[in-house]
């Protein structure tokens, strides 16, 4: 098994250029061989896949509809980080008002 097909063992989700993103941004490589010491990247690579999933449109096609959960993608990625001792998730820039000048 490799990297990749871990990833989306995690998630059943398919389109393999996001997943081969995510794990490249972490430095990962997507065919390179699973193993047990890479669970925790993984999880990592699980939970920003679930942030950007929490951020997709509903898509339907005739009878197919797709659609993310996305305060379950979100709390189980916030899970998942905790998990793995990130607890500092960059999740937007905060607006409050006060002019930049």
């Amino acid at each position: 098994m490799t990297v990749l097909q871990a990833l989306q063992a995690e998630v059943q989700y398919s389109n393999t250029n996001i997943l081969e993103k995510i794990l490249l941004d972490l430095s990962l490589e997507p065919t390179d061989t699973y193993t047990a010491d890479m669970a925790a990247d993984v999880e990592i690579a699980t939970a920003h896949l679930l942030r950007r999933a929490a951020r997709m449109p509903e898509f339907s096609e005739g009878s197919l509809r797709i659609k993310w959960d996305a305060a379950q993608c979100n709390a189980e990625a916030d899970r998942l980080f905790a998990k793995n001792g990130i607890t500092d998730q960059y999740s937007g820039p905060v607006i409050d008002g006060t002019p930049k000048w």
